[in-house]
């Protein structure tokens, strides 16, 4: 069980960490936290930009703390994976240097850390609404399937990092009180998918060199090379055409009086042309977040749509 082997870890460890210092473990348990992943959450906020009839300041500030909450609720999340992978993190060459890991965070402050994180992310989105409590809760419970199983089960690994994606789209919804697009939905499960299939592609290209790829992800032996290549040629065309097709459909067009919106489009193409280049060459595409912040192309064609996406929506 989950829980019973945080705990064990946590026994079992204790006594070992209690020399760590105070400014480790604040150092560590930040790093754990993943600051830079907090990125992902951005999708929080795409329904208030997509619904420019509710607009607001108002609006905004919800979507902000909505923002905020999903922080909170991922870095806990990430603390748990964290753990639940400690003793196979500490045989990856990479990985190893993760602050539990390696020591600098320890197990208990970690365990600690997510239960409050957990609590608070929980209490929080009550202060907002039960409904986005519902969403926090389910965003919870997949992730800790994952951690401690999904993430071992083939194709269902892949979905279950989407409905992440999903989940922050939804959220971004119920606190301005609007219906997401099933265009929007869509683009953003074939998107999640890509990226996700992504990783594995990377994955999978590094364990063909370093077998211990393979030992410390066994959802890798699921997988082939040939198998991943079909999926992402799958998921990659009905991304691209999904998006398409979502920016020419009238009723898109009538609802947010952007006749031009499907101009944005080039940056979809571009963005995914770059990433397929970018996983061929088996660099920074097994971490998309980092993909964001070291390669200038890829970052310019995602600011190049964010503001197309305001230009068209909001000037034009």
């Amino acid at each position: 069980m989950p829980g019973h082997r945080i705990a064990h870890l946590v026994r079992s460890n204790y006594g070992s960490d209690k020399g760590v210092g105070t400014r480790h473990t604040i150092s560590g348990l930040w790093r754990t936290m993943r600051p830079r992943h907090w990125i992902k959450n951005i999708f929080v906020i795409a329904p208030i930009v997509f619904a420019p009839a509710v607009f607001s300041a108002g609006k905004l500030l919800e979507v902000l703390v909505c923002f905020a909450i999903f922080c909170v609720t991922a870095s806990a999340i990430y603390m748990i994976n964290d753990l639940a992978d400690v003793e196979r993190d500490r045989e990856h060459p990479d990985k190893q240097h993760r602050p539990i890991a390696s020591g600098e965070l320890s197990v208990g402050a970690a365990a600690v850390s997510a239960v409050v994180l957990t609590t608070a992310s929980i209490l929080l989105s009550l202060a907002m609404s039960s409904n986005l409590t519902v969403i926090v809760l389910l965003y919870i419970l997949i992730n800790l399937a994952y951690s401690f199983w999904l993430k071992h089960v083939v194709i269902i690994d892949v979905f279950c990092v989407a409905s992440g994606f999903l989940l922050r789209i939804i959220a971004g919804a119920v606190v301005i009180n609007v219906t997401p697009s099933p265009w929007i939905l869509i683009c953003t499960l074939l998107l999640a998918l890509f990226l996700a299939l992504g990783k594995r592609q990377h994955e999978i290209l590094l364990s063909q060199d370093q077998r211990y790829e393979i030992e410390h992800s066994p959802v890798l032996v699921g997988y082939s090379l040939h198998l991943v290549d079909q999926l992402i040629a799958i998921v990659t065309s009905s991304t691209i055409l999904t998006y398409l097709l979502y920016t020419l459909d009238p009723n898109t067009i009538r609802r947010l009086d952007a006749p031009y919106l499907f101009t944005t489009g080039i940056f979809v193409i571009l963005g995914v042309f770059r990433y397929l280049f970018i996983a061929h060459k088996g660099t920074l595409a097994g971490n998309p977040v980092e993909l964001v912040f070291k390669d200038p192309t890829f970052l310019a064609v995602v600011l190049g749509w964010m503001l197309s996406i305001v230009a068209v929506i909001y000037l034009i």
